[in-house]
């Protein structure tokens, strides 16, 4: 394999595991904001359910706020 191959495939390997993460962090905030959502429609008060999303995923509870 020439330098032009090598240095290609280092960088295609890097956006796979760039998508990867993205993945994998992407799946946790789905489960954590399904779970937020079925917790709200059994009646949990907001305030503990917000206050859960903000432990495990701190960054979605920006975007919430920004939003309401």
């Amino acid at each position: 394999m020439h330098q032009e191959e090598r240095e290609l495939l280092a960088k295609i390997t890097q956006q796979i595991d760039r998508c990867l993460s993205f993945e994998r962090r992407l799946s946790k905030r789905r489960k954590v904001l399904g779970k937020a959502a079925t917790q709200l429609r059994l009646g949990r008060p907001a305030a503990v359910v917000l206050a859960e999303i903000q432990e495990a995923i701190p960054e979605a509870v920006l975007t919430i706020q920004e939003e309401l």
